[in-house]
């Protein structure tokens, strides 16, 4: 894209011409952008070709609501003046982007932000979680979404198959109740998990103030009726992994469906032809899904695409899930694969992160010790069974 616009702005083009080879990124950052968050990110010199920190913070700057725009700017800054903004971008990736991509089935240690205050957020935090959220509401949950729902897909219109004998002209399928937020980053099973839970919500109170601000929304509320919606089992799926999401429109509680790499072409369907989804109580009873929330959730969507990291994360894990194991001829990259899941490194690793063997072994660390890798000197020393 570079190359694009020095290239267009050689030539004598007009104004017109010039502006179409400028990303909507570009606009986003000389329009909104502080000066001095622009100039810093100009002035950053990638570690290595792999480096794609400004690529990460532009994008996520681009798709951040205003406070929160205004919050990473703040961050940009700051790490800047302190040589840490890879230490930043790394942090929004293992910190919120990825913990809820994966929906905390795979998590791993989160990178700290180098933002000043952090220590007294994660300790204000702290100080209001001490348990595990369960499924016990669940059920209820449903019932009540449901109702709220009118028993048909928010999304699709189709109606509950569990209810196909009152609505016998009607399209059915098997509905979910799906969280916007993720279910699994409410729950915990014991302190280091308990940290990293923590990490992940101050992230999203960072980018996302209003969650907080407005809603007062904390893992305590991840079963309320304003994080959840009733979703056919074709559509909850890609909504869970963020490759489809509903964007906000100017028309409250109206959204734009917008899909991505990684939704199935057949998916198409079942999704409304004009590409626009109304949300509609059919019980005032109960409230409609929260606008915050969808738009954190379409935010985190976006940025997982333009980034590459949605992709990469879904590579990694068809990977590993395929195998359960390393590559053999050391190609796979350890520090991608620990960003995603649970397990930990207890294994001698070359500067790139690949393994110095072509085996390894993994063990889930809920179950105790993690991965350690083969070397030639550990199977000299290796007992035989």
């Amino acid at each position: 894209m570079a190359d694009e616009i020095r290239t267009a702005s050689s030539q004598d083009i007009d104004e017109s011409d010039l502006s179409t080879a400028i990303s909507e990124t570009d606009t986003v950052i000389f329009t909104e952008m502080p000066y001095d968050a622009q100039a810093i990110l100009r002035g950053y010199e990638p570690s290595d070709t792999t480096d794609d920190a400004v690529h990460v913070l532009r994008e996520t700057f681009r798709y951040l609501p205003a406070d929160g725009r205004h919050n990473l700017a703040q961050d940009i800054v700051q790490a800047g003046a302190q040589g840490k903004l890879k230490q930043l971008a790394q942090s929004i990736i293992t910190g919120l982007l990825t913990p809820l991509k994966v929906a905390g089935d795979k998590t791993a240690e989160v990178t700290p932000s180098p933002r000043i205050g952090l220590e007294d957020s994660l300790e204000s935090l702290a100080a209001i979680t001490d348990k595990s959220m369960t499924r016990a509401q669940q059920q209820q949950l449903r019932d009540d979404a449901l109702r709220r729902d009118g028993n048909k897909c928010v999304i699709s219109g189709e109606y509950d198959i569990n209810q196909e004998d009152k609505y016998p002209d009607e399209d059915t399928a098997d509905l979910e109740t799906a969280h916007i937020i993720p279910f699994a980053i409410a729950k915990f099973q014991n302190d280091a998990e308990r940290q990293r839970m923590i990490a992940v919500w101050a992230n999203m109170f960072r980018y996302f103030p209003s969650i907080r601000s407005r809603l007062n929304f904390y893992y305590g509320e991840i079963n309320s009726l304003t994080n959840a919606m009733m979703l056919s089992n074709l559509i909850h799926k890609p909504f869970g992994r963020f490759s489809l999401t509903l964007e906000p429109t100017d028309t409250l509680n109206q959204y734009r469906l917008k899909t991505f790499r990684g939704c199935t072409r057949n998916l198409r369907h079942h999704l409304p032809k004009s590409g626009i989804v109304n949300l509609v109580c059919h019980d005032g009873r109960y409230p409609l899904p929260s606008p915050e929330l969808l738009q954190l959730h379409c935010s985190v969507a976006h940025i997982l695409n333009a980034t590459g990291r949605g992709e990469k994360i879904d590579r990694i894990l068809r990977d590993y899930g395929a195998t359960g194991a390393l590559a053999r001829d050391g190609s796979t990259n350890i520090s991608e694969l620990l960003s995603v899941s649970s397990l930990a490194l207890l294994a001698r690793v070359d500067e790139r992160g690949n393994s110095k063997s072509g085996r390894a072994m993994f063990s889930d660390t809920r179950k105790g010790p993690t991965l350690r890798t083969e070397t030639d000197e550990s199977k000299e020393n290796r007992p035989e069974c």
